[in-house]
């Protein structure tokens, strides 16, 4: 699915799961045939006006780290959305990581260490594949997080899913905590 404009739906970062850590871990190849290419994905979206931040570098080949840091580089000064990558990501890896240096003082410092701190908590979370769970995926941020669970494989994800997934959105009574009006 391609990135839809801002001013198309009000988008501000867009984050893709793209290889967990943990796949890592049990020996798959995260930038084999069919995976990352940051060269290729960058060149992809700084046309549009896109600013692409890919994963963690963590445990990975120095080749592919410079890959992801070239294609940033490329894409560093683009204004129209951010994507960000959750390359080689893991939910309790990225928190186990923050809590690493953080002394107790308040949630911004905590949220300072998380690998995308400048990445807005998503209003929305879209799962494809007929999976109804999170997989690890953006644990902290997705505290007050909507979620929309969909049948269709992400490849096959359309414009048209994604404006019907934005429309059910559209229906729900965001409460952030707070209880229900009685």
């Amino acid at each position: 699915m391609p990135v839809a404009p801002r001013d198309e739906c009000g988008q501000r970062d867009v984050d893709q799961g793209h290889g967990s850590d943990e796949r890592r871990q049990r020996g798959e190849n995260l930038a084999g045939p069919r995976r990352i290419d940051p060269a290729r994905s960058a060149h992809k979206v700084e046309a549009d006006g896109i600013r692409a931040r890919i994963g963690r570098r963590e445990g990975i080949s120095p080749k592919l780290v410079e890959q992801m840091e070239e294609a940033e580089a490329l894409t560093a000064a683009n204004d129209t959305i951010t994507l960000f990558i959750a390359f080689n990501y893991g939910g309790r890896a990225e928190i186990l990581d923050a809590a690493r240096g953080f002394t107790g003082t308040p949630e911004e410092e905590f949220r300072a260490r998380l690998y995308a701190p400048d990445m807005h908590d998503p209003d929305l979370l879209i799962r494809t594949s007929g999976e109804q769970r999170i997989s690890n995926y953006l644990l902290w941020q997705c505290a007050y997080s909507e979620f929309i669970f969909r049948d269709e494989l992400w490849p096959d994800y359309s414009k048209e899913d994604f404006a019907a997934t934005l429309e059910e959105f559209g229906h729900r009574k965001r409460r952030f905590g707070r209880r229900g009006e009685s």
